[in-house]
């Protein structure tokens, strides 16, 4: 029996949806209950559950989603690869920042005091951005060029150093003069530096990379994205003095990583009903080193698309051949 290339398979994460897939509902309804909780101004422990207990729950939800999705490029591509690696990094970087939560959480409702600073939760904090650099990073390593990269480099040098001295000029400067030892001089300088740097680069790939093709996508950069403008206005001296748990900017967060965990749970640049066609198709195989798993996410490749065939896979060019990626161009 054979499979239809053309209708997306419901019962795979990742397919695609006539109409608003439920998990995107279902964010919008948590995030939009979760500030109006936030806006009510609510006693006792609601705000510590909003703030610290709902954000562990959220991160965490994004790591799991990360790695479900990390397993099922693995199984698709039947190897590691750097799309793989990409979506593993993204849910360890939410990892740390729902160990980060947890511990907060901890502090304020097991234990009824302000959690120091520094302390544990500010550490596992400090390791969210780089992580997800690192995922933006890998996501791109098969299809970006050497001079690309070099150019990226250069860009996110640019706009990070920019975006440095106008964060310097309106709040750097002032949180460093309240500082009173070095630990806390790196961790007021070491949120913001990440956060400036990992803006930057998500716009530089914007702008120099190719499509998603399997990696990270559209979805997950708007979730990183909404928690680094969080992450800037807490930043603010002004802000960070007045900061309770449970305020309208912890919803910010909240949402960024609900939209992390729904976009990695529906694939956000990988179509498994793709890859399940490219799967029952007949290996050709050109010098018999690659099959139809192994370059299947391939959006309209256009060496095949000008062929009319898919060299590695033997695709007969009727449509087929967007399934497939990496194609040799030899």
């Amino acid at each position: 029996m054979g499979l239809d290339r053309r209708g997306p398979i419901r019962g795979l994460p990742g397919a695609r949806f006539d109409s608003v897939p439920p998990g995107y509902a279902a964010a919008a309804v948590l995030i939009a209950t979760h500030a109006l909780l936030a806006a009510s101004g609510l006693g006792g422990p609601v705000p510590a559950l909003l703030g610290d207990a709902a954000l562990a729950g959220a991160a965490g939800l994004a790591a799991a989603a990360c790695a479900g999705r990390t397993v099922l490029m693995v199984r698709f591509y039947r190897r590691a690869c750097f799309r793989c690696y990409s979506w593993l990094l993204a849910g360890l970087s939410c990892l740390a920042a729902a160990v980060g939560n947890a511990v907060w959480a901890w502090y304020e409702l097991v234990l009824d005091v302000t959690p120091p600073t520094p302390s544990a939760a500010d550490w596992a904090f400090l390791f969210f951005g780089p992580l997800a650099l690192a995922a933006f990073v890998t996501a791109h390593g098969e299809d970006v060029r050497l001079s690309t990269r070099v150019r990226l480099l250069l860009d996110t040098t640019l706009v990070a150093g920019s975006l440095f001295v106008v964060a310097w000029v309106l709040a750097l400067a002032l949180a460093i003069e309240r500082v009173d030892s070095p630990v806390r001089t790196f961790l007021v300088l070491g949120y913001p530096a990440f956060d400036l740097v990992l803006v930057s680069l998500l716009l530089a790939l914007r702008a120099r990379t190719p499509g998603e093709r399997g990696g990270i996508g559209t979805g997950v950069r708007v979730g990183y994205l909404m928690i680094v403008v969080c992450d800037s206005i807490f930043t603010m001296p002004a802000v960070r003095d007045g900061y309770r748990s449970g305020g309208v900017l912890d919803t910010g967060w909240f949402a960024g990583y609900l939209v992390i965990a729904v976009a990695a749970w529906y694939g956000d640049g990988f179509r498994p009903e793709r890859a399940a066609a490219a799967a029952v198709r007949p290996a050709a195989g050109r010098r018999g080193r690659l099959d139809c798993r192994d370059c299947l996410d391939c959006r309209n490749c256009a060496r095949c698309a000008d062929r009319g065939s898919c060299a590695p896979c033997g695709a007969d060019g009727s449509g087929a051949a967007e399934a497939f990626h990496d194609c040799d161009p030899g």
